[in-house]
């Protein structure tokens, strides 16, 4: 029987691992996700993917209500017709084919059609999917009810939790879990492979040359865009942060959520606001000597730096006193 993919996934950094790990992207595969950063890779990819995109601004607006039943009965009816909506676009593609669910675990996708998986394959999402299990099980936010709602590869029906090593593996996961050295895999495909990749997060020849001559790479936040500080603290505290650096050996990589022109407030620093998992710099081999930043946890795992210059909240009173001390 023909397979087909269901890639239920929200992370950049997992759906780059899924096109490492597959072939033929556009071949019997469907990639239903929410994440505004992933619409814009898929609209402006040169080849046309299958997809459903779900829009999760109503639902975003029902988890901002107050009153408590209200949201209840709000995301009971949201769910329901999400789960509706999925269902049918699924069975539209899938059939007289064998599914092969794969991707995130936890997301909203995922969780309202969980019912109608039988088995799952987890992809790494970052730094987060090596939690350690019991406690996020034991953690406010996440009690599991049933073992119906398990998430982060505990349900049974996740059969295989494929990861890249960068930390421990959480003991309840050892048994189903693969390592894979995602970067040889990329060294290993084909011209025609890594150019379908490249092309699809835009990372072109001409960019690469331009990040080869930077030693430093800066990360930036949306503290700004997200109320936690004024656009003028922001930039501040970047101007003071690079003030450690020459200026001319510095690259802005903005945050996937970070929509700010950075040129306009340091015309002499480059700044590469693509939207591209950190991980492809390392694939392609891009090499910094070192990584700046406030405090973005992708500076936790990476791999292609000699040094790491976590500033913290510390850097800014206000900064500490919204976020604790990081």
């Amino acid at each position: 029987m023909e397979e087909h993919d269901i890639i239920l996934v929200d992370s950049g950094y997992t759906l780059l691992l899924y096109m490492l790990l597959t072939k033929e992207l556009h071949k019997n595969k469907t990639y239903i996700f929410s994440d505004k950063t992933l619409l814009n890779y898929f609209e402006k990819s040169n080849f046309k993917l299958d997809t459903v995109y779900i829009d999760k601004e109503e639902y975003n607006k029902i988890l901002s209500i107050k009153l408590r039943m209200l949201k209840g009965i709000k995301k009971i009816l949201f769910r329901k017709k999400l789960r509706k909506i999925l269902l049918s676009e699924i069975e539209k593609r899938t059939k007289n084919k064998k599914i092969r669910y794969i991707g995130n675990d936890h997301i909203l996708m995922t969780r309202v059609i969980w019912d109608k998986i039988d088995e799952f394959t987890m992809i790494e999402d970052g730094i987060a999917s090596y939690y350690d299990q019991k406690l996020y099980r034991k953690s406010r936010r996440n009690k599991f009810k049933s073992k119906k709602n398990l998430k982060l590869g505990l349900s049974p029906k996740v059969k295989k939790v494929i990861f890249s090593g960068i930390k421990e593996i959480p003991q309840e996961l050892i048994e189903k879990t693969e390592i894979l050295d995602f970067k040889k895999i990329y060294e290993e495909k084909d011209d025609v492979d890594k150019k379908e990749i490249l092309d699809f997060f835009t990372l072109n020849t001409e960019d690469i040359e331009k990040i080869k001559t930077k030693r430093v790479i800066f990360l930036t936040q949306p503290f700004s865009q997200d109320g936690i500080l004024t656009l003028e603290e922001e930039i501040s505290i970047y101007e003071e942060i690079f003030k450690n650096y020459k200026r001319e050996e510095i690259m802005i990589k903005t945050h996937p959520r970070d929509r700010k022109d950075y040129s306009k407030y340091f015309p002499d620093i480059l700044v590469f606001d693509k939207i591209v998992p950190f991980e492809l710099f390392d694939f392609v081999g891009v090499q910094f000597d070192v990584l700046a930043t406030v405090a973005s946890t992708a500076s936790l795992t990476v791999k292609n730096v000699k040094k790491v210059d976590f500033y913290g909240s510390q850097i800014n009173k206000k900064l500490e006193k919204k976020l604790g001390k990081l």
